[in-house]
């Protein structure tokens, strides 16, 4: 922790955020949707930039990709995501939506979650659900659902032990 007294409680690493701190506070369901769609828009734009530029390839190439290629499309995506959001989620716990939305994604008690532990238990069983044929996107949709409960965490935030508050 700094000895700066007029740093912002919330830019020091690994402090938890105090219940009773407005920063500790669940963020929004509909912050967490323009989050997610500026997360989905930044993802499609880099996807769609390496298959075009890099191999030539247009969406409608894509939808004719069988099962295995879909797959291998994914696996090519976790660095496309790591080298999105991978730098600002291991040193503030935001994606890019998040950073321009004034999130974070916290532990329960408001401490600090490493980036090992986000991909691994908060994004990793969502990528390898979603690979899962005909149920895969229904399970992912059921996930986003869990954002309706009064804690507003959905499945991947149960499984990681995380929650998104507002910065």
């Amino acid at each position: 922790m700094s000895e700066n007294p007029y740093e912002a409680p919330h830019s020091s690493h690994g402090a938890p955020v105090s219940p009773s701190d407005p920063t500790g506070r669940l963020s929004s369901r509909w912050r967490r949707l323009g989050g997610a769609i500026i997360d989905g828009t930044a993802a499609f734009a880099l996807i769609w930039g390496v298959l075009y530029f890099g191999f030539h390839l247009t969406f409608t190439d894509v939808a004719k990709f069988s099962i295995l290629e879909q797959t291998l499309l994914g696996l090519v995506g976790i660095p496309g995501f790591l080298l999105l959001h991978g730098y600002l989620l291991h040193h503030h716990g935001q994606t890019l939506g998040k950073r321009l939305l004034g999130m974070r994604i916290v532990a329960l008690d408001g401490s600090r979650v490493s980036l090992g532990h986000l991909v691994l238990k908060r994004y990793m069983p969502l990528w390898l659900i979603a690979v899962i044929p005909w149920v895969g996107n229904w399970l992912v949709m059921v996930d986003s659902l869990f954002i309706f409960r009064e804690d507003k965490r959905c499945i991947h935030d149960l499984i990681a032990g995380t929650k998104v508050v507002n910065c």
